[in-house]
């Protein structure tokens, strides 16, 4: 799981970085996701 996490906080920074407004939704759905796990 942290692999899984790390995973994620890379390309959100990634995300962050490039200032894709429109990944807000996704960004959402992805830690919606992590919470069920």
């Amino acid at each position: 799981m942290s692999s899984f996490q790390k995973n994620f906080q890379t390309t959100w920074q990634l995300l962050k970085n490039a200032g894709v407004s429109t990944f807000l939704g996704f960004e959402i759905s992805l830690k919606s996701f992590l919470y069920l796990w």
